[in-house]
Order: structure tokens, then C-alpha cells, then sequence
């Protein structure tokens, strides 16, 4: 896109970065030493409350703004910033980070000045998805880079073929037969493990067409 480079990174301890809104207490366990036994109010957010990964969210937005990133109309979680001849972006997805840009290092040393930053390098596979590098062909109109899902899908069929007992699993031209009535279906419930298979299916399914 635009003869730019590619770069992701993972915030590390990501939830512990904001503060919390919810009013949380601990008992202090013998770790504490002397404090053992007190009751402490939960300031910083915290892994398993719920609210945690929005106040992430809110500290790192706040973070991306400082350094002149915009939220895009399209989609709040891609921040754009403009440059002289250029545009630079950053797609976000909790502490998944994506930057776009003709030289992607400047943003990542700025970004890394308020978190700690794993995993910074070039992109191979990021949330579940390939992402390539093209051919000359594709370059000659200024793309780079693009993504597939072949991994992912390779991977969850892998993954059901083998709690099928290692039967590869039925091809179909459609999702479900046009003729197919659910309100007319009698056939019995099935079971609660194979609800769960089913569940496993359908969230798979649904990343794969988010991809």
C-alpha cells in the first residue's frame, strides 16, 4: 500500500497500564508481610476485571493521539497520521499493533517510550492471518504486502478433522441446503460435547470472514 512498510508488536502486560473505574478491594495475603490480612483498593486495572481491556484501550488511544494519530472514520481502532507525502497508519486490536509507514521504526521507538513492546519485527502472521509479501508485479503499483487466511484455515480443519477421529471433513458447495427447514426439524438435540464442537465451528468460521 503505497510502497509502505509493515510492522507489528505486541504490548506487553497490557491491562496493567490503565487505571480501573471499578471499585475493587483484596485481602492482602501473608505475601504482604505485615500488611497481611488488610483489605487494598485496586487502583491500576487489573488481569480478569471487567473493564480492564477498555481502560487499555482508552490509555493507548490517549498514547496514539499524543503523537498526532487520528482515529478514522472507517474504524476507530485505525489511527492515521499524515506526513508530507505520505500517509501513516496504525491498526490496533487490543495489544495487537500494526504500523504502516515508509520507515515503521520512529513510530515503534515512540510508542516504546510508554509500553513495553514484544514481538516487534516483520509481519509474518498477525491475528490469525498471513501476511505476504508480494511480488514485483504487485509492487510495480505501489502494494507490498497482503493478507491470507491460508494458515488459519489449514489449521482449524486440522483441529476438527482430528476430534472427528482424523476423518476428513465433508465438502459442501453451499453452508446449508436451501431446502433445509429448521422449524420443521425433529431430530433430537445433540449432546453437550458435540454443542461445544459446533460453538468451536461457528467461532472459527466467523474469524475466518472477519479475516
Amino acid at each position: 500500500m503505497n510502497n509502505l512498510q509493515v510492522c507489528v508488536a505486541d504490548v506487553g502486560n497490557a491491562f496493567l497500564y490503565g487505571k480501573t473505574r471499578e471499585k475493587v478491594y483484596v485481602i492482602a495475603g501473608p505475601e504482604f508481610g505485615d500488611d497481611a490480612g488488610k483489605r487494598m483498593i485496586i487502583d491500576k486495572g487489573l488481569y480478569g476485571l471487567r473493564t480492564s481491556g477498555a481502560r487499555f484501550h482508552e490509555h493507548l488511544s490517549a498514547k496514539l493521539r499524543t503523537l498526532g494519530f487520528v482515529p478514522s472514520k472507517a474504524d476507530d481502532d485505525l489511527g492515521i497520521r499524515a506526513q508530507a507525502d505520505h500517509y501513516e497508519f496504525i491498526a490496533t486490536y487490543v495489544d495487537d499493533l500494526l504500523v504502516f509507514s515508509c520507515d515503521p521504526n520512529p513510530i515503534i521507538d515512540e510508542i516504546k517510550d510508554d509500553y513495553i513492546l514484544k514481538g516487534v519485527g516483520e509481519h509474518e502472521y498477525y491475528l490469525g492471518a498471513d501476511m505476504e509479501s508480494l511480488n514485483q508485479e504487485w509492487q510495480r503499483d505501489s502494494v507490498k504486502s497482503a493478507i491470507s487466511s491460508n494458515t488459519y484455515i489449514k489449521r482449524v480443519t486440522e483441529r476438527f478433522e482430528l476430534l472427528e477421529g482424523g476423518n476428513t471433513l465433508p465438502k459442501a458447495a453451499i453452508p446449508i441446503s436451501s431446502e433445509y427447514h429448521t422449524e420443521l426439524d425433529t431430530t433430537p438435540f445433540v449432546s453437550p460435547l458435540m454443542a461445544t464442537k459446533y460453538r468451536g465451528m461457528i467461532g472459527s468460521a466467523n474469524w475466518l470472514v472477519t479475516l
